[in-house]
């Protein structure tokens, strides 16, 4: 028996370089430069306007915070992308150096990173193959990287006198100790 197939019509399937894929389904600050989907989704359901946030991140992110329907993790995850907006116009690490204010923007991102990565019901491994942990975790990388070199470049002579031991620090209005016990010096021997 013929079937007659009028009105059918052809399916396309358009491919996709596998980075391009990635990038839209991962997308955020930190790879496009514009707020990624999980970031949108939370902010709207919180009934605050992503582009706000873009252009007013500490009203943001006091607004975000105060926000109640919103989940631990989304909130967490979300104030740490948002707070990546105001580290990355904040700066360091080009030509003019760490400010204070750059230090304390890579803090906070690390604060609400660490938050979501540690503090929240779910474990870390109970999440480890959710696409929003693994961003995350790019926002505190990047976040301790910054923080490391600005405060390295503004303390170089008391962490090189110090060489061994806890030295305290203050950057951006924070208390910082680092912990030197363990780490090598200029005259240890390569492996």
């Amino acid at each position: 028996a013929l079937v007659p197939l009028g009105g059918c019509a052809t399916v396309h399937v358009a491919t996709s370089p596998a980075d391009k894929a990635i990038l839209l389904k991962r997308g955020d600050v930190l790879t496009r430069g514009s707020l990624s989907d999980a970031a949108l989704a939370t902010l709207r359901s919180a009934a605050i306007e992503p582009a706000d946030c873009q252009r007013y991140v500490a009203d943001c992110l006091a607004r975000l915070r105060r926000t109640e329907p919103v989940g631990d993790e989304a909130r967490l995850a979300t104030l740490a992308e948002v707070a990546s907006v105001g580290a990355l116009r904040a700066g360091g690490g080009d030509e003019s150096g760490y400010s204070d204010a750059a230090i304390a923007a890579w803090l906070d991102v690390a604060r609400y990173a660490y938050g979501y990565l540690f503090l929240t019901a779910r474990a870390p491994h109970a999440r480890v193959f959710e696409a929003r942990q693994n961003q995350v975790r790019d926002y505190y990388n990047v976040a301790v990287q910054h923080v490391a070199l600005g405060v390295a470049e503004r303390n170089l002579d008391r962490l090189a006198q110090a060489r061994d031991g806890v030295v305290q620090l203050r950057a951006g209005g924070w208390s910082l100790a680092f912990d030197l016990t363990h780490f090598p010096s200029e005259n240890a021997a390569a492996v």
